[in-house]
This record gives structure tokens, sequence and C-alpha cells, in this order.
């Protein structure tokens, strides 16, 4: 980790002052976040917009946990870095056919969230923490515009952290990540036409231990008196590797008199996940689904286990439309061509699907309006509409949508299912509003989710869906407020009701809140700050996580004891560099020995960690 940090200083630092001298032969810094300009997909195909670059002490050090991103809180097994997923159920992004492999999503960014630059001069951060127990991070950003309107990005992050549970030595990883993204774009002088594009790679190893044995001290409450000794169900080299490489390119051709467009994406997308364990547990896997076929018509327990899927999506779309700085309008076509193969069943699958679809995205009289729709089919179709207007957001969508690959099948030496399911159905209604008073801002949301045939996993490792429908409820408020100038404060409560057939497993109530003093306070210069967050979840009966095929289910006993999680951190700033101390989980030892992150999943013991961000603009 050492050296990649010494490495990524030796390349970034000579690279940017020269071509800053070729910029600015002054001795006046005229390079700055001004000079940097950053979009992501939604802004670059609207044209408009800007996002600022990251430099802000509030939530600094939250940032780096994947336990919060995008405003989604996450689960994950208590190791940094390992499978994650929502806690608040989430219906699929778009129709057509998906893998729904999808437990280290939130490592990487999606296609809608990677980050195009257009920059003055060269740009690069570097962001560096290490932890004890070996959780450490590194991420590189390095930005260029060899000419003018066209630029060249490229990130680079690696993740490493030890396991929690069924410790013996001192350097057993859990995770093991590398992933790194390449972007570019360009526009012509007239902004006539204009093309972006990027290129994705994930490589990302865990560990697996299948969760701890049951029994032993502390163990049947969250109160862990040892958690290094728990005993896991799983040998210590079965791993799961998921392995990704996508690309994506769209560009613009435009009339500028009329505003009238022609447009074209494309994308290819391929997942790879392989999983092996070399020394089965029969109890691990299931009785009812552990099997091995051999030569003869005799079945018995494997000596090993292995299973590889490979996911394909070639996606082309034309589409043709009408914009100007208020409004974009446009119709769209859209061809996806996909493969499925395993190792279990080597015949492949293949499919093609044709989805039309519209969107519009507007500005009037203070309305700020966003409609889209598309359709496969009678069993296929998204309409999805919002409206934003003096602090009122209202959001609605109909959905029908096909199971994911992993739903509908599963081949393997020991869970093998195929499922044939009906389509599923949901109307989402959301609406939130935001108060302010003075330094006080009070925002209320309220959502629901009404499913109808949903499916989930269930403790057979398989999959099944509702015949009934399922209502999910949140409703909650998300408070902060600033106490002269200094203290502040960030609250969300959630509130959470499921009615109907059980599909999603999630607390009833969540609560978040981040507290921090401004001890100095120099917009300019310097500033630190001194805090703490909180986390608290009550009783709740969690999904479970089960390692062979990636996925979440439901259990009856897989209840979490409530508890609190503490963070401690201090923030300093001084000019372009953010430096954070912090200590995690406090409480434990303190009322609190330990907590469960996931059913059998001990999480984080209390440790401390230091991170490091460095950006330049020149």
């Amino acid at each position: 980790m050492k050296n990649i940090l010494i490495l990524s200083f030796l390349f970034f630092l000579p690279l940017n002052s020269a071509l800053a001298q070729i910029l600015d032969d002054s001795s006046r810094q005229i390079y700055s976040l001004r000079t940097v300009m950053m979009r992501q997909e939604y802004n670059m195909a609207l044209n408009r917009g800007r996002l600022p670059v990251d430099t802000i002490l509030e939530g600094f050090s939250e940032k780096l946990d994947f336990r919060d991103k995008d405003g989604k809180e996450f689960q994950n097994l208590g190791v940094f870095g390992s499978a994650s997923r929502p806690i608040l159920y989430e219906l699929p992004v778009a129709i057509g056919q998906r893998n729904g492999m999808q437990a280290f999503d939130v490592l990487v960014p999606t296609k809608e969230t990677v980050q195009y630059f257009n920059t003055l001069s060269p740009f690069s951060s570097i962001r560096y923490m290490q932890g004890a127990r070996k959780r450490a991070m590194i991420q590189t950003t390095f930005s260029v515009n060899p000419m003018p309107r066209f630029n060249i990005s490229a990130h680079y992050q690696r993740l490493t952290a030890l396991r929690v549970v069924n410790v013996s030595s001192s350097d057993e990883r859990e995770i093991d990540h590398h992933s790194l993204w390449l972007s570019s774009n360009y526009r012509s002088k007239n902004g006539a036409y204009r093309v972006w594009g990027h290129y994705r790679h994930l490589n990302h190893l865990q560990y697996e231990t299948g969760a701890a044995l049951p029994g032993g001290s502390g163990f049947t409450d969250s109160l862990f008196i040892s958690p290094a000794i728990l005993s896991a169900r799983l040998s210590k080299d079965t791993r799961n590797r998921d392995l990704r490489n996508s690309w994506y390119f769209s560009q613009i051709l435009k009339n500028g008199n009329t505003g009238l467009y022609l447009r074209s994406i494309h994308s290819k997308e391929k997942q790879v996940n392989r999983y092996g364990d070399s020394r089965p547990n029969p109890s691990y896997y299931g009785p009812s689904n552990f099997f091995y076929q051999a030569d003869g018509p005799e079945r018995g327990e494997p000596d090993s286990v292995f299973s590889q899927r490979v996911f394909n999506v070639w996606e082309n779309t034309i589409a043709a439309g009408r914009q100007d700085s208020l409004s974009d309008f446009r119709v769209y076509l859209k061809r996806r061509d996909w493969t499925f193969e395993n190792n279990y069943a080597p015949e492949n699958k293949s499919g093609a699907e044709w989805i039309a679809g519209f969107a519009f995205d507007g500005i009037w009289k203070g309305f700020a309006t966003v409609l889209k729709a598309e359709a496969k089919n009678k069993d296929e179709f998204d309409l999805n509409g919002s409206i934003v207007w003096k602090g009122w957001n209202l959001n609605g969508r109909i959905l029908s949508f096909m199971p994911s690959m992993v739903q509908q099948e599963f081949r393997s030496q020991n869970l093998d299912y195929t499922r044939n399911f009906n389509s599923s159905r949901a109307l989402r209604l959301r609406i939130e509003k935001e108060f302010r008073i003075k330094r006080i801002r009070i925002q209320p949301f309220f959502e629901n989710i009404g499913i109808s045939r949903g499916i989930a996993f269930d403790s057979t490792f398989t999959p099944f869906q509702s015949t009934g429908l399922t209502n999910i409820t949140y409703g909650g408020l998300q408070f902060s407020a600033s106490l002269a100038g200094r203290l502040h404060t960030s609250t969300r409560f959630t509130k959470t009701i499921q009615s109907g057939t059980r599909i999603s497993g999630m607390p009833g109530m969540m609560l978040s809140s981040t507290n921090w003093f401004d001890l100095v306070k120099n917009s300019r210069a310097y500033a630190v700050q001194l805090g703490f967050q909180l986390d608290w979840r009550s009783d709740w009966q969690s999904e479970a996580y089960h390692s062979i095929n990636a996925q979440w289910y439901l259990t009856k006993s897989g209840s979490i004891p409530d508890y609190v999680m503490m963070n401690a951190f201090a923030h300093v700033r001084i000019d372009r560099v953010r430096v954070f101390l912090r200590v995690h989980n406090v409480l434990q030892g303190l009322g609190s020995m330990g907590y469960f992150a996931a059913p059998g999943y001990a999480g984080q013991p209390r440790l401390f960690e230091i991170g490091l961000d460095w950006t330049f603009f020149d």
C-alpha cells in the first residue's frame, strides 16, 4: 500500500508541474476549484449544470465507509468493503434482463455516476486511509485537457481489510479489491457535436467465512466477549471473486438554430462471478440442495465446490429530440443483446430485446419536471415522473419487471434451482418537503411501495414469488441545524412498516446523527472540526447472506439486537489538504462489547484510523 502511494505521488506531481508551467508562467495562482468542472451522465446528456469537487469537511470521514452512498444506507458483513445491500427495499433501476449479482455494486461507480471532467489545468487528487487490522484505502484521480474541450481522466481504487470472524493469525484478509475507471469527453467549438465515454474495471475478492458458528460465549446477543475466537462455517480458502469490465460511449449531434439533435449510446457490460470452496460444509449449503453428481447414479458429498457465471449485455440506443437551456425532450429505441453461461450447465443462453421510450426534463415557472416512460412488452414497462417546486419533491413510478437471471436459475454442484416466475408489478409514491427557519432545516418524507408478485430468497437460499400484495412504507424526518455558526447537527430518523407477504428484512426504526463543533473556523486557510457520528437500529429480523449465490435471504431466526454504534472524529483542513482522525466503534467496552452487522457476522471492533485527501489544481 505504501509503495502504491509513493508511486502515485511520483507519477502525478511531476506531470502536474510540467503542464502547469505551460499554462501559467506567472507566480500568481490562477487555478482552483473554479477551473475544474465535473459532470455525471445526467448533466452530460442535458449539457447543463456542474458538480463541485469534494473539498468540504462535513461528513469527510463518513464518505469512506461505503455504509452511506448517494443518500442510501447500506448493510454489510461487518468488514469494510464486504458484500453489501441497501437496508431499505429498492426496485430495479430499469427494465430488461439483468444479472442480479449486486453484492459489490456499492464499491464502484455506476455508469450514471462516473465523473467527466473539464479542466483549465491538470487536476489530481490523492485520498488515503489507513486503520488498524490493515483496513486501508487509496483513491487517486488525475484529469487533464491535452487540448481545449477534450479531457482525459483516470481513477484508481484499492481496498483491503482483515476478517473479524475466525481469526487465527495476524494477516487473514476478508477483502482484497482493485478497481479503476477511465473517462473522456469532447465537444466541438460551437457545441454542435459532443461525445463522452468511459471504461470501468472491477476485480474484487472476498474470502468467505459463511458467518460464525452458533454457540460459544457471547454469540446469543450482541455482546461479544471475544469475537476473534468465533469459528466460521467455511474453510479459510473459500472465496468469491467478482470481475467486471464495462464500456460506455455516447455522442450527440445538434442543430444550433432549432435545438434538434440526434444521439447514439453504446455500452457493453461483462460480469464474471467465481465461487470456490475446497472443503465444503454440508450444514452450510443446506441438506436439501447439497449434492454431487458422481460418475454413476449415486449422489454423495463433494470434495470441493466451484461455480462460475458469466453475464454479458450489449446495448445500443438511437435517440432523437430537442434541447435548449430549460428543457430536453427525446424519444429513443434501445436494442439489448445478452448472453449467459455457467460452468455446471455449459449450454449458453442468449436473447435480444427491444425497448422503446421517451423522456422529458424541463423547468417552467419554478417547476422542475422529469417524465420518463419505456416499454418492452405488456410484462415489462416503466412509467416514472417527478416534480420539484418550492421545496416540495413529488415522485411516482409504475413498474412491471421480470426476475433477474440469478432469480431465474442457479446451477452448481450443490445449489441447483430453476424458476419460471411471472412479472412483478409495483407502484411507488414519494413526497418530501423542505422547511427552512433561519439556520434550521427540517425535511419530512413519506414513501409507499406496493408490490404484487414480489420475489425474494428464503432460508433454503432459493427464490420464491409472493402470491399477494406487499406494502412497504417509509416515513421519517431529516433535521439539520447550526447554533452560533459553530455547533452543527445533521440527523435522520426513518420508520418502516411492511405488511402482506414479507419480501425484505428492514429495521423498524433507524437513526443516524452526525454532530460536530467548529473548533477553528477559517474558510480560506484552515479549519478544525471535532465531532461524533451515531447509528442506531432497532431490533430487527435481518436478511442473512449466503455466499455461493451472493444473495441476501429471509430468515425467521436472524434477529439482530438493537445497538448504538458511535464513531468519534477530528477533521482538519489546511489549504488544499484534508486530514481526519477517527475512532471507530467508540462505545465498545462502555456498555456495549460489540454488535452483529448481519446474522452471524460480528461487527467491526473498535479501531483507530487516519485519512488524508490532497487536491492539486495545477
